[in-house]
């Protein structure tokens, strides 16, 4: 992985954390359908390597909203 697209996502990722998963007055819907729209877009802007990578973490996030443990 590359150190710039790694401080990118870092980057993105805590910015999404604090302003969608943080965000108690969001449902836990409204917050799926961003973490799947978050998703696409880091899996677009990555490359083939790093896309797996990207897919996993958020594949965790998902899993963790849809049992509740990020509300």
């Amino acid at each position: 992985l590359s150190e710039s697209w790694n401080t990118y996502i870092s980057t993105d990722i805590q910015e999404f954390y604090e302003v969608t998963l943080l965000n108690t007055q969001k449902s836990c819907e409204q917050k799926l359908e961003e973490v799947n729209h978050m998703a696409d877009k880091w899996e677009k802007s990555a490359s083939i390597q790093n896309s797996e990578i990207v897919t996993q973490k958020f594949s965790e996030i998902h899993f963790k909203l849809i049992n509740k443990d990020l509300i």
